[in-house]
């Protein structure tokens, strides 16, 4: 798979639209998504800035579902995590976008749900790969890991209960969580990781540049996975590292034929 190449000026405007978030706890997450748009339902904000993680606070319910290895229905998992995010005074958010019809919210994790977690598994030596090629390799322990990790994903690729991104979404939506609709087609260029604590990516301020990036706040996944709801960070890194990667390759790899580079702030 060829990698789509950036140069250092384009790295360098992704680097530097990094900005601190001070109300991170109240402000998202949205989706990983490099377009934006309005927050359409929920608490209106008038900061652009927000933190992203995969789907938003979905990410949350795959990570329980998996690393607690549930094998029941996926929805009840993501009410449990709604109901546990705003009892601890966190928000819940989720996105729509421009392409929206009756069964996809246009959020391609939540409408690619279980294929993406099924391509965790099946892909998993190439994501591995693309993981220790952005940070560094893993040793026995976390390979170990990584290799629970896996194969939980194989356990629950079909995601009882799953419908449509669309109803995802719409669960968020009836629970108070806030909705943001994304304008436009996606022309992301990379795929970053962020974990940098308190900061997340100006994605309006990148878009005045002429650039969109995919973006993960790893370092919000963590804190909120652990906290939260008492997940392992040893487990809880490589599974979110691993559904990004996997999501990359149905969204953009299996569309587009090339694959995205991968960025790292800290």
């Amino acid at each position: 798979m060829n990698v789509q190449e950036i140069d250092a000026a384009t790295s360098s405007k992704i680097q530097a639209a990094y900005k601190p978030l001070a109300d991170w706890q109240h402000a998202g997450p949205f989706c990983v998504d490099g377009r934006t748009g309005a927050v359409t339902a929920g608490t209106p904000r008038e900061d652009s800035l927000y933190v992203q993680a995969i789907g938003g606070s979905l990410l949350f319910a795959v990570l329980v579902h998996l690393l607690e290895e549930r094998t029941g229905d996926f929805n009840t998992t993501w009410e449990e995590v709604r109901k546990k995010l705003s009892e601890s005074g966190y928000s819940v958010g989720v996105h729509r976008g421009s392409h929206r019809s009756e069964t996809g919210s246009d959020c391609g994790f939540a409408d690619n749900l279980p294929k993406i977690v099924a391509r965790l598994n099946a892909a998993q030596a190439d994501i591995r790969s693309i993981i220790e090629g952005a940070t560094q390799p893993f040793n026995d322990e976390q390979a170990e890991i990584w290799q629970a990790v896996v194969d939980q994903a194989k356990t629950g690729e079909n995601l009882p209960g799953f419908v449509s991104g669309e109803k995802l979404v719409g669960g968020a939506e009836t629970s108070n969580g806030s909705v943001q609709t994304l304008d436009g087609d996606h022309a992301e260029v990379a795929a970053a990781v962020n974990l940098a604590e308190g900061t997340t990516l100006d994605t309006a301020g990148l878009i005045k540049e002429g650039l969109q990036s995919f973006n993960l706040d790893l370092w919000y996944v963590l804190k909120v996975a652990e906290e939260v709801f008492a997940l392992n960070k040893d487990q809880v890194m490589p599974a979110a590292l691993g559904l990004y990667v996997a999501t990359e390759m149905v969204l953009v790899e299996d569309k587009k034929n090339y694959r995205l580079p991968v960025i790292i702030h800290s």
